[in-house]
């Protein structure tokens, strides 16, 4: 729902029906005993009845259903409607009793969405009013620390379904998707930077822009939003292709201008003239490039139009002002060929001579 802007009539909706229902958003929590017949047991009724009682209301929990809601309502109709008897009733046979009364009286299949036909597993229905998948986190933890600190009468299997939980799931495995595959491109670039320019410092250099630009965007992205989305996290592994660009191009150009001439510093004005000029129209060109995204109804579409401008912005600038300091700080391991090249052209002279 967030990938709409706030004013959109979708995440207004969204908004009207979560402040005055229960919730919009669905999970679901089934609970397996060891035993047939163990969800006609009091006890274990209670015990859900506590859970849900300890959870309705708290944070993004708007309700929860379960099979308790049936026994207690058919109980309570039992008894005239007092609310005196609106409880589990303290017998098995008398919950079995409210039972087949709920299913004489509606449609004898509804009590199967709450409870398997052997009583053996049971199902809780969570209405939250928020989607995001920090919340439901929350919400699956909540449950956690309340079996951890109320033990259930019987053994019990929990199991997490739902279209909430499963963007949970999707959610972890992207990420850990992601960083793998951040990783692994991150890896495979910086091997093939070293055979290109058959250098390890060489290589290593030309990642920097990249690296300080990644690392620069998402942090700010991440501490200004708050939260990376899917679309965002993947973008990550993408732009790592193209914001190295700029420090090839760089790279390649200030060897082959540097053996033109006696030092980096003699080189600098022929890197800042042509090289430099092409890197900058490049930086504009592409940078505008991904602009139009920012047009888009979805959220997540315009700030990946905005981190990967800012990208390649970025590191088109770290480009052409990091790289050049670090190889003058570097400048006598990185041309040490060249050195020894002129040296032995001194030698050969001073033989002539």
């Amino acid at each position: 729902m967030k990938w709409f802007g706030e004013e959109h009539e979708i995440r207004q909706a969204d908004k009207i029906l979560n402040e005055n229902f229960a919730g919009s958003y669905m999970a679901y929590l089934s609970l397996k005993a060891d035993q047939e017949s163990a969800f006609k047991d009091p006890a274990l009724l209670n015990y859900i009845d506590g859970l849900q009682k300890h959870l309705n209301g708290q944070g993004v929990i708007g309700k929860t259903i379960a099979v308790t809601e049936i026994v207690k309502i058919v109980h309570r109709e039992l008894f005239s409607g007092n609310e005196e008897y609106y409880r589990i009733p303290d017998t098995s046979a008398a919950v079995a009793q409210t039972l087949l009364t709920f299913q004489n009286s509606h449609r004898p299949d509804d009590l199967w969405h709450y409870v398997t036909p052997d009583f053996q597993e049971a199902n809780i229905w969570f209405q939250l009013k928020s989607g995001d998948n920090q919340d439901m986190i929350k919400v699956e933890q909540r449950v956690d620390d309340y079996f951890a600190t109320n033990p259930p009468p019987v053994s019990l299997k929990r199991d997490w379904f739902g279209m909430t939980h499963i963007n949970v799931v999707w959610q972890e495995r992207v990420t850990v998707g992601v960083v793998k595959a951040f990783s692994v491109s991150f890896f495979i670039i910086l091997l093939t930077l070293i055979i290109l320019f058959r250098s390890i410092l060489w290589g290593l250099l030309a990642m920097i822009p990249l690296a300080f630009s990644v690392a620069v965007i998402y942090g700010a992205a991440g501490f200004i939003t708050g939260n990376l989305d899917t679309p965002l996290a993947i973008i990550s592994a993408v732009s790592i292709g193209l914001a190295v660009d700029y420090a090839i191009h760089f790279i390649t150009r200030s060897r082959e201008l540097r053996k033109e001439h006696n030092s980096w510093q003699e080189t600098l004005p022929a890197v800042f003239g042509e090289p430099a000029r092409a890197i900058t129209r490049n930086v504009i060109v592409v940078g505008l490039g991904f602009m139009p995204l920012l047009l888009t109804p979805l959220i997540p579409y315009q700030m990946v139009g905005i981190l990967l401008s800012s990208i390649l912005v970025l590191a088109g600038i770290a480009t052409l002002i990091i790289l050049p300091a670090l190889i003058h700080l570097f400048e006598r391991w990185l041309f040490r060929s060249e050195a020894i090249t002129a040296d032995e052209s001194t030698a050969e002279a001073k033989v002539d001579a």
